[in-house]
């Protein structure tokens, strides 16, 4: 169940991402949004689910914020592997 969670989570943030820089974006850009989402994660994945089925801890959050911001990454248009 916690793993489905985090997969969860990690396509709610991508897909918040696509709304937010579109699909033609720089890695600043996304850079400046990760500070950003640093500072309110732990608030999205509040929003995201309910606490009584919530098991996403604070180093989960971080995980997932990570996870999605670097499979993101990679569609920018400066992105080198």
């Amino acid at each position: 169940m916690r793993q489905q969670q985090l997969f969860d989570l990690v396509e709610l943030l991508l897909a918040q991402l696509r709304r937010d820089l579109g699909s033609v974006f720089s890695l600043s850009e996304l850079d400046a949004r990760y500070t950003e989402a640093d500072r309110s994660i732990s608030q999205f994945v509040a929003d995201a689910i309910p606490s009584e089925r919530a098991h996403v801890g604070p180093a989960d959050a971080t995980l997932v914020l990570d996870a999605a911001f670097d499979l993101y990454a990679r569609g920018a248009y400066d992105y080198e592997p």
